[in-house]
C-alpha cells in the first residue's frame, strides 16, 4: 500500500526534484562567493538524489529495469555528494586560510603559485560534473538513465542543470588556469617547490609561544599531512560502504580485510607524525602532541584487535560489512576527541562517536536485551551530549572562543565563577557517558551483556581511551579556583566503588564485565584528578588505559571464542575444556585487579604513585580498598573454571570446545541452560539461541523439539 501510494505521487516529487536540480544550478552560477556557490551546488546534487527515488517509486510494470537502475543511483550519489561536497568545503577552507577571502576574484592564477592545491580543485569539480572515470559519473548516469525509461521529458530537463553546472565550474577553473594573481600572493612564503610538498602558502607565521600547556606551537594553517591519519580511516570507512552495496554476503567477510588494511595504514601514518614538534593545527583546532599520538596509537591498535574478533561472530549477519565501517567512523569519533583543541572539535567528535556506536550496540536488533541496550545507550547518550552542548556554549559566552588557549587565556584574566562552574559540571557529566562513569554509567552494563561480544568489548574499552584524553585537556585549561579536581574526585570514588558492589551480585559474566568496566574509569580518573600537581599524570593515565585494553580486550576475545557462554554457571570446569581460552581469560581477570607480574598491575601502580604524588592519598586509599573488593568478584569466574564440575559441553566460533567432531549446542529454554547432541554437526545453528512454544527446529536433519515460550534470535 506504502509502494501504491509513493508512486501515486512519483511524478509530482520528481517535478520538485528537477526544479531543485535547475533552482541550484542557476543560483550557483550567479554567486561570486564560492562558499555560497558550493552550498548551492549541493541543492542541484540532492536534486538528483530525490530524482532517483522519486523514479524508483514508479511503479510501472514495464520499466521494472529503469526503476532499478534509478534506485542504485540514489544512494550512490547520497555518497559522492557527500564526499565531493566535503572535498570542495575543504578546499574552500584552504583558499580562505590562505586568501583571507571566499571571492572567486581573489583565486587567480593559484595554479602557478599552490599547484597541488589547484589540481585538487580541478579533480573535485570534474567529479562534481560526473565526468567519465570520477564519482559523480557513475550516479548520474544511472539516474538520468531510469529517469528517461520513465520520464524522458525529465531527464532531459534535468541534464540542462548538468550543463549549467559545468558551466560555473568551467567559470572557476579558467580563473585558477588564467586569471589575474592578486598581489597578496606575491608575499606568499617559498617557491612553488616547497608548496608542493607542505600544500599550504603562510599568510600568518606560526607563534610558537601558544599553545595547549604553552607547550604546543600553534598555526592557523590547514596542512592536509597533519589529518592523513583521519582522512585514511575516512576513505576506508566509504570505501567498505560502497563495497557492501555491491559485495555478496560471502564476500562481505572482506570488509573486515579492507578495514584492518585502512588501520595499518592509518597507524603508519600516526607513526611519520612522531618526530615532529607538540604544535596545534589547523586554525589551533588540532592537536598533535606525545597524548594526542600516543592516545591514537593505543585506540587504533584497539581497534584492530576488536576487527580481528569480529568475522566469526558476525558472518552469518546480512550486514556484516557496513558493521566494519560503522567501526572506522567510531574510532575517528574516538581520535576526535583524544585530539580535539576545540571545544566545537570535541562536540563533533564525541557525537561522531556516539551516532556510529548505537547501531553497533543494537546490532541484533531481534533479540529483546539488545534492543533495551541500545535504547538505553541512545536515551542516555542524547541527554548527556545535551549537558556537554550546554556547557560548551556556556563556555563559549564567558570567554568569546572555542579553542582551547584562547579561553584559558580569558579564564585568566577574569570570569564569573559561578557561570564556569555551571559550564565546568556540565562538559565532565557529558564526558562521562563516554567514560562510562558515574552518573551516566548505567547504559555499560546492559551494552555489555546484549551487544554482539566484539561490540561490547570495543565499547567497554576504546571510548574510554578519547574521553579521558580530553577531560584530561579540558580541566588543564580551568583556573584554581574552580572546584573541577572535588567534582572529578567525587565522580571517581563514586564510579569505581559503585562498579565494583554491584559485580559482586552479577551472574552473568558479559555483565559482570561490564560493571568492572564502569569501576575502571573511576580508576582512570585518579590521574585526571591530579593533572597539574603531578608531571606524570599524563603517562600514567595513558599507560593504564592502554594496559586496560589489553587485559578487557583479551578477555572479551575468551567469551568471543566461547560463543555462547554468558551465565557464570556455564564456565564450570572450563579449565579441562578449554585449557588455553582459560588461561587467557585467568590472566586478563587478574591483570583487572593488578596482581604482578602482569601488565595492569605497573598500570594500577602508575596511577597510584601519582595519586599520591599529588596529594591525593586519601583517593589512593580507596582505590585499593575497591582493588580488594573487585579481587573477590573475579576470583568467582576464576573458581568456577578451574574448581567447579565440567559442565555440558558448548559451541564455540573457534570449534567444538573439548569434543572431536561432535558439535553440541547450547539452547536457552525457559531462560535455562540444556543441551543437545548433533552427530552430523551444527556450523550456522551454533549463533542461534531457542526459546519456543511448540517449537520445531530443523538441524541438519535433526529435529529438536521443546514445549517452552520463546523467541528465536542471534547471540
Amino acid at each position: 500500500m506504502m509502494g501504491e501510494t509513493f508512486a501515486r505521487y512519483a511524478l509530482i516529487i520528481a517535478l520538485f526534484a528537477v526544479v531543485s536540480i535547475l533552482y541550484g544550478a542557476l543560483v550557483a552560477f550567479g554567486q561570486g562567493n564560492l562558499k555560497r556557490r558550493i552550498a548551492y551546488t549541493s541543492i542541484n546534487h540532492m536534486g538528483y538524489t530525490v530524482l532517483g527515488i522519486a523514479v524508483a517509486g514508479a511503479l510501472f510494470q514495464d520499466a521494472v529495469y529503469a526503476r532499478e537502475m534509478a534506485l542504485i543511483g540514489a544512494p550512490v550519489e547520497m555518497v559522492e555528494h557527500g564526499l565531493i561536497t566535503g572535498a570542495l568545503f575543504l578546499i574552500c577552507g584552504s583558499f580562505r586560510q590562505r586568501t583571507e577571502e571566499y571571492d572567486l576574484d581573489s583565486y587567480g592564477g593559484l595554479l602557478r603559485q599552490a599547484p597541488l592545491l589547484a589540481t585538487f580543485a580541478i579533480l573535485a569539480s570534474f567529479a562534481r560534473l560526473g565526468l567519465p572515470g570520477l564519482a559523480g559519473f557513475v550516479a548520474e548516469f544511472h539516474i538520468f538513465a531510469g529517469t528517461f525509461a520513465v520520464y524522458p521529458w525529465l531527464a532531459v530537463i534535468g541534464v540542462l542543470g548538468i550543463l549549467i553546472t559545468a558551466a560555473l565550474f568551467l567559470q572557476m577553473l579558467q580563473k585558477l588556469f588564467f586569471g589575474a594573481m592578486p598581489q597578496r600572493w606575491a608575499s606568499c612564503r617559498g617557491a612553488v617547490g616547497r608548496l608542493r610538498d607542505h600544500w599550504y602558502c603562510a599568510a600568518v607565521p606560526a607563534d610558537p609561544h601558544r599553545g595547549f600547556s604553552n607547550a604546543v606551537g600553534r598555526s592557523p594553517l590547514m596542512p592536509i599531512g597533519d589529518v592523513l591519519p583521519e582522512i585514511s580511516l575516512t576513505l576506508g570507512a566509504v570505501i567498505i560502504v560502497l563495497f557492501a552495496a555491491f559485495a555478496r554476503q560471502h564476500q562481505h567477510v572482506w570488509a573486515a580485510v579492507l578495514a584492518l588494511l585502512t588501520i595499518g595504514l592509518c597507524i603508519g601514518l600516526t607513526f611519520t607524525q612522531w618526530d615532529g614538534p607538540p604544535r596545534l593545527t589547523f586554525s589551533g583546532v588540532w592537536a598533535l602532541d606525545g597524548m594526542a599520538l600516543s592516545s591514537k596509537l593505543v585506540v587504533l591498535i584497539a581497534g584492530a584487535l576488536v576487527i580481528a574478533m569480529s568475522p566469526e561472530w558476525m558472518q552469518t549477519d546480512r550486514r556484516h560489512a557496513e558493521y566494519y565501517a560503522l567501526m572506522l567512523f567510531a574510532l575517528l569519533g574516538v581520535i576526535m576527541m583524544a585530539s580535539a583543541s576545540d571545544t566545537m572539535e570535541l562536540v563533533v567528535g564525541v557525537l561522531l562517536s556516539s551516532v556510529a556506536s548505537y547501531p553497533l550496540a543494537a546490532y541484533h536488533r531481534t533479540w529483546a536485551p539488545a534492543l533495551e541496550a541500545g535504547m538505553k545507550y541512545f536515551l542516555m547518550g542524547a541527554l548527556t551530549n545535551t549537558l556537554l552542548t550546554i556547557g560548551v556554549v556556556v563556555l563559549f559566552g564567558l570567554t568569546g572562543n572555542t579553542g582551547y588557549p584562547e579561553i584559558a587565556q580569558k579564564l585568566s584574566v577574569g570570569h564569573d565563577s559561578l557561570a564556569l562552574t555551571i559550564a565546568t559540571a556540565s562538559i565532565i557529566l557529558g564526558l562521562s557517558f563516554k567514560l562510562a562513569a558515574f552518573p551516566a554509567h548505567a547504559w555499560m552494563p546492559d551494552v555489555a551483556q546484549g551487544s554482539p561480544a566484539p561490540v561490547a568489548a570495543f565499547l567497554t574499552v576504546i571510548p574510554k581511551i578519547g574521553a579521558a584524553v580530553a577531560l584530561a585537556r579540558f580541566v588543564s585549561l580551568m583556573p584554581p579556583d574552580v572546584a573541577w579536581r572535588a567534582i572529578v574526585a567525587l565522580i571517581s570514588v563514586t564510579t569505581m566503588t559503585l562498579g565494583n558492589v554491584a559485580a559482586l551480585r552479577q551472574t552473568d559474566v558479559r555483565r559482570l564485565l561490564g560493571w568492572s568496566s564502569v569501576s575502571q574509569s573511576g580508576y582512570a580518573l585518579m590521574a585526571i584528578v591530579v593533572m597539574g600537581t603531578s608531571d606524570q599524570a599524563l603517562p600514567a593515565l595513558v599507560f593504564f588505559l592502554a594496559s586496560y585494553a589489553i587485559a578487557n580486550l583479551a578477555a572479551f576475545a575468551v567469551v568471543t571464542y566461547l560463543r555462547g557462554r554468558t551465565a557464570l554457571e556455564s564456565y564450570q570446569g572450563l579449565a579441562r575444556q578449554a585449557p588455553i581460552a582459560t588461561t587467557i581469560l585467568i590472566a586478563s581477570l587478574l591483570s583487572l585487579v593488578g596482581i604482578p607480574p602482569l601488565i595492569g598491575f605497573f598500570g594500577k601502580l602508575m596511577l597510584f604513585s601519582v595519586t599520591i604524588e599529588g596529594g591525593y592519598a586519601w583517593l589512593a586509599f580507596v582505590a585499593a580498598a575497591n582493588t580488594v573488593v573487585s579481587l573477590f568478584y573475579y576470583l568467582r569466574i576464576v573458581a568456577r573454571m578451574m574448581f567447579s564440575d565440567t559442565r555440558p559441553h558448548c559451541a564455540c566460533t573457534g570449534g567444538p570446545v573439548g569434543t572431536n567432531h561432535h558439535d553440541r549446542v547450547w539452547l536457552a529454554v525457559d531462560c535455562r541452560w540444556a543441551w543437545c547432541r548433533n552427530a552430523n554437526g551444527v556450523h550456522g545453528f551454533d549463533r542461534l539461541c531457542a526459546l519456543g512454544l511448540a517449537c520445531r527446529i530443523k538441524l541438519n536433519g535433526v529435529i529438536l523439539r521443546g514445549s517452552y515460550l520463546c523467541h528465536l534470535f542471534k547471540i
